[in-house]
This record gives C-alpha cells, structure tokens and sequence, in this order.
C-alpha cells in the first residue's frame, strides 16, 4: 500500500491545487480534532489545559497536514472519476467479510452495522480500488 507521502508525491506531480477555502475548512477541522484531543488528555490526566494549546509551529504543522490530506482526498477522487470504478454487489459481499474477519464478528453483525445491503461500505470500497490502481499504476 502506498504511504500517504507517496499519495501526496504523485498528487503533486499531478498538479492538484487546493482552494484557500478549502485549506481553511480542513485545517478548522484538524484544529478542532486536536482541541479535542487536548481536552481528553486533560480530563484523562489532569493536565491544564493551558499546557496543552498549540503552538505556532503546531498550527503550520495542521496546515501542512491538511495539504496533504485534501489532495490525496482529490487524488483518490479524481483516479475514482477517472477509472469509471464500480461497486458491485459481490464487492460490497468481500468487504463485508473481511470486516468481520478483522473485528471477530459475524456477517451478520456487520449488516447490521451498515445496513442489509452493505451501502454504506460503497465508498470504502471505490477508495480501496483507486488506492490499488494507483499503487500498480503510479506506485
């Protein structure tokens, strides 16, 4: 499988740009998962909350972070596009069973987590071809 830094090599060398908008929202968004992050700590270890808040160097960290997690997300996106990939009943089938095979439970249990018809496992599934295809075809 390839390393996010290999997703985001081959996305840059594909030119994908990120919107200023974009960046903004995804780096409100990991400044809120740390916050969290920073809380739970707090309450887990009694530590203030003062000690924990981020730095300068965290937040040009966050945005370096949120860089390369939009263009892989466009990258994974675009190859999907791209590739016309499909999901198929059969498909959502295997990831069904792996999934139980990983969290030691029942087909069923996993159903009844994502639904009869396993829908919800559709995007896993499409995000998982286009990371194969990338790996055999750009990797």
């Amino acid at each position: 499988m390839l390393s996010d830094a290999a997703l985001d090599r081959i996305a840059l060398d594909r030119g994908i740009k990120i919107g200023k908008e974009e960046l903004e929202e995804e780096v409100n968004y990991l400044n809120l998962e740390a916050a969290h992050q920073r809380q739970y700590a707090a309450l887990m270890h009694g530590m203030d909350l003062l000690e924990l808040n981020a730095d300068e160097s965290a937040r040009e960290a966050l945005i370096a972070q949120a860089l390369r997690n939009l263009r892989i997300r466009r990258l994974i996106d675009d190859t999907i596009r791209e590739q016309a990939f499909q999901v198929t009943q059969e498909d959502l089938e295997a990831e069904a069973e792996g999934v139980a095979r990983r969290q030691n439970v029942s087909v069923d249990m996993v159903r009844g987590f994502f639904g009869p018809d396993l829908g919800m496992l559709k995007s896993d599934v499409l995000e998982q071809k286009a990371l194969q295809w990338l790996e055999t075809h750009q990797g």
